[in-house]
């Protein structure tokens, strides 16, 4: 005996406008990439102002410097820079598509 259903697709429907809004590039302030809970699981640091300050490399240099991904690498869970920033930014993203939907 079949039922009948009704299917609510507002969630769906928000998470799509969210994905929408995402979609390309992003400019997104250093501190909410690496909030302070993504940094006390990963690093060192309390901060990715204090990892940054611990470095000593100039916070413009950081995306262009070898150095600064060889500290990345002695100081956390990640490779270097690039692996690092590809975590934070996976869960930027999961933040911004499911941070209050129910």
């Amino acid at each position: 005996m079949p039922i009948d259903i009704k299917i609510n697709t507002d969630r769906l429907d928000e998470l799509i406008r969210r994905s929408s809004e995402l979609h390309g590039r992003n400019e997104v302030p250093l501190t909410d990439l690496f909030p302070a809970a993504f940094m006390a699981a990963s690093t060192k640091f309390q901060s990715i102002g204090a990892m940054i300050e611990a470095s000593g490399i100039d916070p413009k240099d950081l995306q262009e410097t070898a150095a600064w991904s060889t500290f990345v690498a002695a100081n956390n869970n990640f490779v270097g820079w690039p692996d690092m920033l590809e975590a934070a930014t996976a869960e930027w993203t999961k933040r911004k598509l499911f941070e209050g939907l129910k």
